[in-house]
């Protein structure tokens, strides 16, 4: 008995000195992976509220300076038909027109979705009425001149054959020449078989199956309940690494893949904010991106959640992390 307390006693100093030796800090700026792709997540009221065209220029000047080429804007949620509230069409194609005369590279992305009815929402991806309705709406949001949609739905059951039918009468609606974007759950490095693990945590299969027939997943590596920055920088390292390596080589141009990465300071159980951060995020996302296992090819950038929660101090560590600037 003494030997055995003995072993696990030397196991768990030898963890606590591993952790402080080991620095997943990588060297030097993430600016030679930065493509000028990344993605931002954005409030309901640039879709629903009127904004002056000096808001909605300062917007445009912003998002380029922050090399942003996707917006996903909220228009939901949806309800349990699989609409969206009501809503005055000239309000968003006002800001489309105003937003792409001043930056015309931009991509705008209608954000829908909502909590899957299987874990008590209203999106119930098992009725095919549901799955119409949802696919008409976005048919009607491209028409409004959206670059597309992106789709965000949670939490889902890794291997969800209904998501995929949602995704194929999308695509069927909006066409090919649109963007399909989804908000995807973490990879998962292992398999438990209760349901919790399943609907949070998505297997490299999965992954393939969705990128055939979206253009782009993006990530959401946060409400991790990870208590620790070198751990939290870890695992971001390895999702970076893992969900890049398991659509490589699908098709060619291949699925996108955004890493999203948490700007909120809300603190809960699943999420610390001075772990879980743009700094801590963007230090994972490069380490992965130097680690010779990720697929580059198919890395496009990162997505921040949200704009409407990110400081300037949070922006200053963005540009000079990911940009290289001397700020």
């Amino acid at each position: 008995m003494k030997k055995t307390l003995l072993i696990i006693l030397s196991l768990f100093i030898l963890i606590i000195v591993a952790y402080f030796i080991y620095s997943p800090v990588p060297e030097g700026n993430g600016s030679q992976f930065n493509k000028k792709r990344n993605g931002i997540w954005m409030a309901h009221s640039w879709f629903d509220e009127y904004h002056s065209e000096e808001e909605i220029f300062e917007l445009g000047k912003r998002l380029k300076e922050y090399d942003i080429k996707y917006i996903y804007i909220h228009v939901g949620p949806l309800n349990q038909d699989g609409g969206i509230p009501h809503y005055s069409e000239e309000i968003p194609k006002g800001f489309i027109h105003s937003i792409k005369g001043m930056n015309p590279e931009l991509m705008i992305l209608a954000w829908i979705g909502g909590k899957n009815k299987a874990f008590g929402g209203k999106v119930d991806l098992g009725s095919g009425k549901v799955i119409d309705e949802i696919s008409r709406v976005s048919r009607e949001l491209v028409l409004l001149g959206f670059d597309g949609i992106h789709i965000n739905i949670e939490p889902l059951i890794d291997g969800d054959r209904k998501f995929l039918d949602l995704l194929r009468s999308i695509r069927k609606e909006i066409g090919e020449q649109k963007i399909l974007s989804v908000a995807a759950m973490k990879w998962r490095f292992f398999n438990l078989p209760h349901i919790w693990h399943s609907k949070w945590f998505w297997s490299s299969g999965y992954y393939k199956e969705i990128g055939k027939l979206v253009d782009q997943l993006v990530v959401m590596v946060y409400d991790t309940a990870i208590p620790l920055k070198k751990l939290y920088i870890w695992y971001v390292k390895n999702q970076t690494v893992k969900v890049t390596s398991a659509v490589a080589g699908l098709r060619n141009p291949g699925p996108e893949i955004l890493i999203g990465l948490p700007a909120y300071d809300e603190k809960r159980l699943t999420h610390r904010p001075d772990v879980e951060n743009i700094e801590n995020g963007l230090y994972g996302v490069i380490a992965g991106l130097m680690d010779e296992r990720s697929d580059k090819s198919s890395f496009g950038g990162i997505a921040i959640y949200s704009y409407w929660v990110m400081d300037e101090r949070e922006w200053r560590g963005y540009l000079m992390l990911w940009k290289g600037l001397a700020i």
